[in-house]
């Protein structure tokens, strides 16, 4: 698969590093889209401007690289820039499109302008936010980038005897790359110390003086940074055959028979009954958990906002 990339920054240059490192994609181009690029001396086009909007494809920088792909990735870019991704996805030929959203400067003003401009000219989009909470798609170019790159997947192997961890196969790869980072310091872990291992995870996860940390924002009213450490924590410890969040969420369901979402969120989230091994920290992982959970069936909602064990 042939992949091109728009992108801004520190953010998007540690992704594409990671996946062309990676040499699992031919990168058939990346082009750094910044406003000054776009608009030069003239910050006022592409709010006040009608054509910006009427004809975005007239403010596609001229030194765009003509590169054919079948993957565009947009990565960091500012949100009035948003505009020309539909045109372009046109003129790359691209048959979709990722737009993973770290942080709300990236968020695009017209995203359902967006998406539906490019499904009406056959080209899929999706908006991963953090990137690594992808985990697979319905498109099928989406589904094989998911295979790799997105939410954390490793495979771990322990010492019978010591139950320390021998070696790490990085199954699936955060974009940023900060799994297979972490994956490489946790030989020699004791797997039995949850508390520790749990600490380990999301300290490494945005340590800064690694080689590839975590650039989401961390700010607690939209923790993205905090969501992507549970994804990771939960990712280890499923590899070591421990309870995972989800595993926890299922547990306090089927012990109470019948628990409104919020309740049951104050025993999930940290700081709570809950301790950081069991639980997670960011109510945005408990609801992408939960909400997976009933998609596939082992959790039903009901009217009254409760959940209950799925009959079979």
């Amino acid at each position: 698969m042939n992949i091109f990339f728009l992108y801004s920054g520190p953010f998007g240059e540690q992704i594409i590093n990671t996946i062309s490192v990676s040499r699992l994609f031919t990168v058939t181009g990346a082009y750094e889209l910044r406003p000054e690029t776009v608009f030069g001396d003239a910050p006022a086009i592409g709010r006040d401007d009608p054509d910006y909007f009427e004809d975005p494809q007239k403010f596609i920088p001229e030194d765009l690289p003509n590169s054919c792909a079948d993957l565009l990735i947009v990565l960091g870019i500012h949100e009035r820039l948003s505009e020309l991704v539909p045109a372009i996805a046109k003129l790359l030929g691209v048959r979709s499109v990722l737009y993973p959203i770290d942080d709300r400067d990236m968020t695009p003003g017209a995203r359902k302008t967006i998406q539906d401009e490019l499904l009406m000219a056959g080209i899929a989009i999706e908006f991963p936010e953090p990137f690594c909470s992808l985990s697979g798609s319905p498109d099928p170019l989406i589904d094989e980038f998911a295979k790799v790159f997105g939410r954390p997947c490793l495979e771990i192997e322990i010492n019978p005897h010591t139950r320390s961890i021998v070696s790490v196969v990085i199954r699936r790869d955060t974009p940023c790359g900060s799994a297979s980072c972490i994956g490489k310091k946790l030989a020699g872990a004791d797997s039995r110390d949850e508390a520790r291992l749990s600490k380990f995870c999301y300290d490494e996860q945005h340590n800064d003086e690694a080689e590839h940390f975590c650039l989401a924002e961390m700010d607690p009213r939209y923790p993205l940074m905090q969501e992507a450490g549970d994804l990771l924590k939960d990712a280890v410890f499923s590899a070591c055959g421990k309870q995972t969040t989800k595993d926890f969420i299922l547990s306090i369901v089927h012990e109470e028979g019948r628990i409104a979402v919020d309740y049951l969120a104050s025993r999930v989230l940290t700081g709570s009954s809950s301790g950081q091994e069991l639980g997670c920290v960011t109510r945005r992982a408990f609801d992408l958990y939960l909400g997976e959970m009933i998609r596939d069936g082992y959790i039903t909602r009901d009217s009254e906002d409760n959940l209950m064990i799925t009959e079979n």
